[in-house]
């Protein structure tokens, strides 16, 4: 084969966005795997069995049963030639007598693959991923009985696929999640001393820095629950700057806020408590 001389399914680029999207790419062996590949290959009696998966340029091996090697180019791939049909399994029975399969080095060289009957795995959305495959190095047929139990444990397969990708989509909300949370709770913190600051802000006097007229209002308030609590007397005394108009009516209101914010006039106010 011609370098790069394999077959592109039309909707590859989604079909590769897919593969990715499980996330199963290079990760470890896992039990399930290994046991649907031993299955296959005693189902179909044959030495090689495999999970294979087909990224961009390469073939890899999630589990595999009678080969040591873990990927492959894709140009050499048989399952590159199985995603082609998602419908339907592919399968050979004398691989040097096929034209697409000859020159493969998968063919010329180890493992020296003879037959080959692959399912695919098929997404939900219609994407073969790659294959559950079977392999022998002499050729062969494979029954109809073979091939029905070959396509249904492909499924199981494609279900686990499936399965583990909800579980890691789930896994990443509940991060988002427990982030959103976070961000929420950091939110509120600022938000109460935004709160708290304002409240406070909002009892004094810009002027005097001392209690305003709402501040007096609460605590009078709070001191006539208090004297209805208890049963106790209360009494309010209230203090008047002496001719103070006649400073705002002879020079302005600015200049008599500027002498209530004069250090005399404003400890003084400050000094002294309201009840």
């Amino acid at each position: 084969m011609r370098e790069r001389d394999y077959p592109l399914p039309p909707n590859e680029p989604a079909r590769q966005a897919a593969l990715e999207r499980y996330q199963v790419l290079d990760t470890p062996p896992e039990r399930f795997y290994d046991d649907a590949v031993t299955l296959a290959a005693a189902l179909c009696g044959t030495p090689i069995a495999m999970v294979s998966l087909i990224d961009n340029e390469r073939q890899w091996y999630k589990s595999k049963v009678g080969v040591d090697t873990t990927e492959t180019h894709r140009r050499d791939a048989f399952c590159a030639h199985a995603i082609m049909t998602p419908n339907m399994p592919l399968v050979v029975n004398d691989a040097l007598v096929d034209e697409r399969f000859k020159d493969s080095a998968l063919v010329t060289a180890n493992p020296h693959i003879r037959f080959y009957a692959g399912a695919p795995l098929v997404t939900p959305e219609g994407h073969a991923l790659g294959t559950l495959c079977v392999i022998d190095t002499i050729p062969r047929e494979i029954t109809a009985t073979q091939l029905t139990a070959l396509e249904a444990l492909s499924r199981t397969v494609a279900s686990h696929l499936e399965q583990g990708r909800h579980i890691a989509d789930l896994e990443r909300l509940m991060l988002a999640k427990d982030a959103h949370v976070e961000e929420l709770k950091e939110y509120s913190r600022a938000l109460e001393e935004a709160s708290s600051r304002y409240r406070e802000q909002s009892l004094i006097d810009p002027v005097t820095n001392g209690p305003n007229r709402r501040a007096c209002e609460l605590r009078l308030e709070e001191e006539h629950q208090r004297a209805l609590r208890y049963g106790a007397p209360y009494a309010l005394l209230t203090i008047d700057v002496d001719n103070f108009k006649d400073v705002n009516d002879l020079h302005g209101h600015s200049q008599g806020d500027a002498v209530l914010r004069s250090e005399e006039h404003t400890s003084e106010l400050q000094s002294r408590q309201y009840l």
